[in-house]
């Protein structure tokens, strides 16, 4: 079983809000920069980013994100090279983090991520995945998050998930859950509020 997320991680959205909220373009500029100091060392760094980055680089469905979600390899390597972004660029020193790999599956499925603003050494250095629109869909639900102040929550990404899939039920969605989590299963507050979405859509 997937362990939600912990009371005091929760407490972390309330902290005063990032001076900064990343928008696509101040992603793409530190992906950019990434990618160049990779090319200095001659590594090539595998990217999947996750949560409301992917939500914004592959479907256009956010203005701006707090941080990027990311499994990266080699590891030591990318969160090296993403402070030194950090510094150069004024971003918050955790703008690139692996948080997200508590909620990851092993049965988890992929696509590429193609973002079209990278430039040529960028798209060279960084090999950059996203999960699969049902696994990110199952990977919000399971988390769940309210909105809180500075933080959107995971309800709006759901939603549009849902629509975008075509999805029609309650028990569609948790099948998608339930694909890549097995042991899990909707919150029945989650539920109910899906059954208003789906009603609605």
């Amino acid at each position: 079983m997937v362990a939600r997320l912990p009371t005091r991680e929760y407490q972390r959205y309330n902290a005063p809000v990032p001076v900064e909220k990343l928008t696509r373009a101040r992603i793409i500029e530190a992906l950019n920069l990434l990618g160049k100091l990779a090319a200095e060392e001659n590594l090539t760094l595998e990217l999947c980013i996750y949560g409301g980055s992917a939500m914004m680089l592959a479907y256009g469905a956010r203005d701006a994100t707090k941080d990027v979600d990311v499994v990266a390899k080699p590891s030591e390597a990318a969160y090296r090279l993403a402070q030194a972004v950090a510094e150069r660029l004024n971003l918050q020193p955790a703008w690139l983090n692996d948080d997200v790999r508590r909620y990851t599956s092993i049965d988890g499925t992929f696509a590429p991520l193609r973002i079209q603003e990278l430039e040529r050494t960028a798209n060279e250095r960084l090999k950059i995945t996203r999960p699969s629109a049902s696994y990110l869909l199952a990977m919000k639900c399971l988390a769940g998050r309210a909105p809180l102040p500075g933080f959107a929550g995971d309800l709006e990404d759901i939603k549009f998930l849902v629509r975008k899939m075509g999805i029609k039920t309650v028990e569609e969605v948790e099948s998608h859950l339930v694909k890549f989590y097995p042991q899990e299963t909707l919150s029945p507050k989650l539920a109910e509020l899906l059954r208003g979405i789906l009603h609605s859509a």
